[in-house]
This record gives structure tokens, sequence and C-alpha cells, in this order.
């Protein structure tokens, strides 16, 4: 595949990543629903993921489940619990804490960590394009959240604290990830990520109590592994090929396709307002990723 067609299918890649993780509230929602907390949520997350890998390469059996060595372990593991599971952990806690829409803005500011983390470690150029688009992109998150509106908001030192973690540990995947499909496979990447992810948030989901019994029936088992694979196993597995063949400052404006997947489908599916505010920042969003893709490398 020549550079020009492994550029398109990594940004297709990463645009599909972020659509599915788009499509996680609707999952959390119906558990929600059933008594599930968000951190027994995140859990099963990262569980049903990493168990529907597993799965998937005992069968294949087209690879090796070994990691090179044990750096690239220690790597994997710090990605997972550093990363996922802070990211996930401390997004939940943020939400709690926090106005909805502060905890979605603290956490859209990882893009612009993960691309300063990669002209750190990857020595990738920080361009204009770049600047442009993350802009675009962020102030679509801004004005999608209504944090324009008008309306006013408290925030604590805790709140604070949580929104900027779940930042971090979500550029800690990017950056991490990147590092990690370079020594390893994407297949074996994935899977010991997700492992580490969902043992690094066992303990806040035991925490929470007893799971609900309304998990024993058929139905939400064949949910929660529905949650696995098209919020974790799919996008995981989609954005680490994505990161081998595109810049990280470039699939992390993509995966902003996140949050307007979610718009989208709250419009569709939830019966949510489609007002002005909604447009422009589905607006600004589209108009970024336009900009990651005009032209040459970003």
């Amino acid at each position: 595949m020549d550079s020009g067609g492994k550029a398109l299918a990594g940004t297709l890649m990463a645009l599909g990543a972020g659509v599915c993780w788009g499509t996680s509230g609707m999952f959390i929602r119906v558990l929600n629903a059933w008594g599930v907390t968000s951190f027994q949520a995140a859990m099963f997350r990262g569980g049903m993921g990493f168990l529907i890998m597993l799965l998937i390469m005992l069968i294949s059996r087209k690879e090796s489940l070994k990691v090179g060595k044990f750096r690239d372990l220690a790597l994997l593991f710090f990605v997972g619990v550093a990363g996922l599971s802070t990211a996930n952990l401390a997004y939940c806690l943020s939400v709690k804490v926090n106005p909805l829409a502060v905890a979605v803005v603290l956490m859209y500011a990882a893009p612009i960590f993960s691309t300063i983390g990669a002209a750190i470690f990857f020595k990738e150029r920080i361009t204009l394009r770049k600047v442009i688009a993350l802009a675009c992109a962020f102030s679509g998150c801004v004005v999608m959240s209504g944090l324009l509106g008008g309306s006013s908001f408290r925030i604590t030192a805790i709140g604070l604290i949580a929104g900027i973690l779940s930042a971090l540990g979500y550029a800690i995947y990017i950056v991490g990830s990147r590092a990690a499909v370079q020594r390893n496979s994407t297949a074996v990447t994935t899977l010991y990520m997700t492992m580490f992810y969902a043992l690094g948030t066992i303990p806040f989901a035991l925490s929470d109590g007893p799971l609900p019994g309304k998990l024993a029936g058929v139905l939400p088992i064949f949910f929660l592994v529905l949650f696995g694979l098209v919020c974790t196993a799919v996008p995981y597995t989609l954005y680490a090929k994505a990161l081998q063949r595109i810049e990280v400052g470039k699939a992390s404006v993509l995966a902003f396709s996140e949050p307007a997947t979610a718009t989208i489908i709250g419009i569709l599916i939830y019966r949510e307002a489609f007002t002005v505010s909604t447009g422009l920042a589905l607006g600004l969003i589209l108009i970024s990723i336009i900009i990651m893709n005009k032209g040459g490398e970003s």
C-alpha cells in the first residue's frame, strides 16, 4: 500500500474508532437504568472487550500472545492503567462532581496534550494546520457542551483535578499506543492494554457495591458482550492500526468524531433538540477533520 493509501486507511480507521466510542452513551444509559454504576460500567467495558479479543486470538491462532520484551509489557501496563483506567475512572468522577458540560470540555482537552506529547517523544511537527484543526475541534466541543449559553457554573478543586486527569489519561493512551504499536502487533498491543485497563477498574467497581441482579439474564449478558465489542474491542483495534499509518496529532483530531457521533445519536434516537449551537458545533468539528485531511501530510 502506498503512502497515500496508508494515510487514507489510517484516517478512516481513526474516524471509525471515534464513531464507535460515540455510541458508548447509549450502552451506559441502559446499564445505568439496570442499576449498574459508572465505575462498574467502565469495568465491563474493558473486561468484555478484553475477553472478546482474547477469544478471537485464541481461535484464529494467527499470532503469539506473547509480548516481545519485559519493557514492552511494562509500557502496555502503563498505558492500560495510567492511560485508559485513569481516563475512564477520572471521567466518571468528573461527571459526578462537575456540571456535565465542564466534564466534557475538560476531557476533550486530551488531543492538545497528545499533540504536545507526540512532538516531544516522536518529533512530530506542530504545524499551523494542526493548531487550526485542534482549535476548531475543541471550539466545537465547547459550543456543543453549552458552556457558552450564559449559564453559571461552579467547579471545585476536585472537579478540576478529575477533569484534567481524564484528559491526561486519554493523552497517555494515545501517545503510549503509538509507542506500543511500533514494538508489537496491534492485536497484542490492544489485548494487553485492555486487560490492564480492566484490572485497573476492578477495585473502584467493587467499591460501588454488588452488581445488580438484572445482569444475570441472557439478554443482559449479550448486551455486555455487544458493549465490549462496539466500544472497546473494535475501536481500540482500529485506533491502534490508525496510529501505525498517520500522525498522533491527526489521529487526535479525527477522534473528535466521538462527541459528534454522540450528539447525532442524541438527536436521532433520544429526540434531543437540534439547535443552532448544535449545528455550529458539528460544523466546526467537520471543518477540523477537513483541514487535517486537506493536502499532504499534516
